[in-house]
């Protein structure tokens, strides 16, 4: 999706290029499908723990094969992106942070501050490869604001409050993510904090140089109170349906802010 949407708002005035569209968004989707299954085959110790529903953790698939599927997902990104030299990078660079997020020997994850740099390149090139495959330069300003406001949410906010309820798991396998290496409570409270300052930068920012963003960053505002009041009022040890919700609260608001920026440029 914020491929697709950094791409369509580029090219929104221009005219669509569908091939370059599709091929794009095939490719990263399979680069996102390569680091989630890396991810996955990865943490099967965490996620068993944690009780965590993803199809590796919980027995539905095996890590051996799920790493041959992250393998051929990788090799389906660079062809489909083969036609754009730009692209091919970005999908390299994209794979790379997939895999050292994860694997050895980098293992970024094992670390609060690895989680965020990696996030962060995440969804920063991510928005790059919607801009640069549109092949159009337009409304420029508005997509710098909201690409940095939402790679600033994945990095600040989704990177530490995912880890809220996972403690147990994380411990464990000897992570120091956020709330191992700081305790629970120092954590919570920079869950509340980082939210409510990215949600009320982007405001700020929108109102100030893309006031079509208003809905957006208001939309992302709103699910930053979200996100504080469940991180302040849950726990890591209560049952996984309530203690992600601080996360769930991230996902949801990121959808509803780009789904809103979607509805801006195609009506």
């Amino acid at each position: 999706m914020r491929f697709s949407v950094i791409f369509l708002l580029a090219s929104a005035k221009s005219g669509i290029a569908p091939t370059e569209l599709v091929t794009g968004g095939i490719a990263w989707t399979l680069g996102t499908l390569f680091a989630y299954l890396i991810n996955g085959a990865m943490d099967v110790v965490e996620d068993r723990l944690n009780g965590s529903g993803r199809p590796i953790g919980r027995g539905a698939l095996e890590p051996g094969t799920a790493l041959r599927a992250a393998w051929l997902c990788a090799a389906g990104a660079v062809l489909v992106s083969l036609g754009s030299l730009p692209i091919v990078i970005l999908v390299l660079a994209y794979l790379f942070c997939g895999y050292a997020y994860s694997a050895a020997p980098f293992h970024m994850k094992r670390r609060s501050h690895g989680t965020i740099v990696v996030v962060l390149m995440l969804g920063g090139l991510t928005y790059a490869a919607g801009w640069i495959g549109s092949g159009s330069h337009e409304n420029g300003l508005m997509a710098a604001v909201f690409a940095t406001a939402m790679t600033l949410w994945m990095g600040l906010v989704g990177a530490v409050v995912k880890d809220l309820s996972d403690v147990r798991g994380d411990a464990a396998a000897g992570r120091r993510t956020s709330v191992v290496a700081w305790g629970e409570r120092r954590a919570r409270m920079v869950c509340v904090a980082t939210p409510l300052l990215v949600g009320g930068g982007f405001l700020l920012a929108a109102r100030l140089l893309a006031p079509q963003l208003t809905i957006p960053a208001v939309l992302l505002l709103a699910g930053a109170v979200a996100v504080a009041t469940f991180s302040a009022t849950t726990r890591s040890d209560e049952h996984r349906g309530r203690s992600r919700l601080p996360y769930q609260a991230f996902m949801v608001t990121q959808y509803a802010a780009h789904l809103a920026l979607l509805a801006i440029v195609l009506l």
